[in-house]
C-alpha cells in the first residue's frame, strides 16, 4: 500500500469513527465496530491509527482548527460586525454541511479527550468564545446592535447554528442559512 492509499484509507477511518462517535458516543463505540465498519481486521486498523482517542483528538482539532481560523479571517476584516456575525454564522453552517459528523462530535464528545489535549480544547473554546462575544460587544458599541446581554446573544446564535449539525443534509444549506441570519440579524439590528 502507497503512503497515498495509507493516508485515503485513514481519512475514510477517521470519517468513520465521527461517524460512529456520533451514532453511539465515543464511550460506547469500539476499535472493533469501527474496523468492522471500515472493512479491516480489528488488528489491521492499527497499522493506520495507534487508538481510539487518536481519532478524537484528530476529530476534535481539525474542526477546532476549521473554527479558529475561521475565526481569525473574520475578526481580521474591516468590516461591521454585524457583517461579521453574518460570516461567523456562515462558518458554522458551512462547517456543518461539510462534515455533520466530526463536527457533531466535536461539539458533543470533546469531554472525553485525554490530557494535555482537553486543556488546549478547553482554551481554544474559551478564546473563540471570547472573540464572538467580543464581536457583539463592538456591534452594541457601535450602536449597530440592540444593547442586550451578550451572554444571551451569544449562546442564542451558537444554539440556532447547532441543530444543523445533527440533521445531516436533510435541508438546503443556503436555504438554512438565509433563514438562520435573517431571523438572527432582524433580532439583533438596532
Amino acid at each position: 500500500m502507497n503512503d497515498l492509499q495509507k493516508k485515503s484509507k485513514k481519512h475514510y477511518i477517521i470519517e468513520t469513527a465521527a461517524e460512529l462517535f456520533t451514532e453511539k458516543g465515543f464511550k460506547a463505540s469500539s476499535i472493533r465496530e469501527l474496523a468492522q465498519r471500515v472493512g479491516l481486521e480489528p488488528s489491521s486498523i492499527y497499522s493506520h491509527i495507534h487508538s481510539k482517542e487518536e481519532l478524537l483528538i484528530t476529530i476534535c482539532t481539525n474542526c477546532a482548527s476549521r473554527f479558529t481560523e475561521g475565526m481569525q479571517v473574520i475578526m481580521s476584516t474591516p468590516k461591521s460586525s454585524l457583517e461579521k456575525i453574518e460570516m461567523l454564522i456562515g462558518l458554522h453552517v458551512e462547517t456543518a454541511f461539510d462534515d455533520p459528523a466530526a463536527v457533531a462530535v466535536f461539539s458533543e464528545e470533546w469531554r472525553h479527550l485525554p490530557e494535555p489535549y482537553l486543556t488546549i480544547f478547553k482554551d481554544a473554546k474559551k478564546q473563540y468564545e471570547q472573540n464572538f462575544r467580543l464581536i457583539i460587544k463592538q456591534g452594541m458599541d457601535e450602536a449597530s446592535i440592540r444593547e442586550m446581554d451578550t451572554n444571551v446573544v451569544f449562546n442564542t446564535i451558537i444554539n440556532a447554528v447547532k441543530w444543523p449539525y445533527f440533521s445531516g443534509k436533510k435541508y438546503d444549506k443556503k436555504k438554512i442559512l438565509e433563514t438562520i441570519i435573517q431571523m438572527l440579524m432582524h433580532g439583533l439590528k438596532k
